[in-house]
């Protein structure tokens, strides 16, 4: 006599956990990507000049978004690296309470920690790299969206 295996089913509320479970780990996951609607950014420019002390950052598809203590909106800095630094890039390099500033007409970013200030050069990836050619950073320094949007400045 050949056995019968008995039919196995999934109870209801094991589908229904499990479907609440990745509709919360959903949300979770994306919920860094609304920041930015109920907060706008505004893009650094060549022209603009801004400083003061960072209240609240965030970071986004390579850009990092800056709140200083003083404006009401966030401020959105292009990727940007240092390779003398470590972190090497702006995004990880910042931190809360630290000054940043940048002077009109200006592609440099500076930051001021602890007595100390560094500097990035906005939408720039190879700066002060040992990785690349000089011909090759020279370059790139050219061809950031800070430099080739840049309107005349005095």
């Amino acid at each position: 006599m050949i056995k019968k295996e008995k039919e196995r089913f999934i109870p209801t509320w094991v589908l229904r956990g499990l479907t609440l479970c990745c509709l919360a780990l959903f949300i979770l996951y994306f919920s860094h990507l609304f920041l930015f609607v109920i907060y706008p950014a505004e893009p650094v420019t060549f022209r603009d000049g801004f400083s003061g002390k960072v209240e609240k950052m965030d970071s986004y598809k390579g850009y990092t978004y800056v709140l200083l203590k003083d404006r009401s909106e966030y401020i959105k800095i292009d990727y940007s690296t240092n390779h003398n630094y470590q972190p090497n890039s702006l995004e990880l390099f910042l931190k809360v309470q630290d000054s940043i500033y940048k002077k009109n007409c200006a592609d440099v970013l500076y930051i001021k920690r602890k007595e100390k200030t560094y500097e990035f050069l906005i939408g720039d990836h190879w700066y002060n790299s040992k990785e690349r050619s000089a011909e090759f950073i020279k370059y790139w320094h050219e061809r950031r969206s800070i430099i080739l949007k840049s309107d005349y400045c005095e």
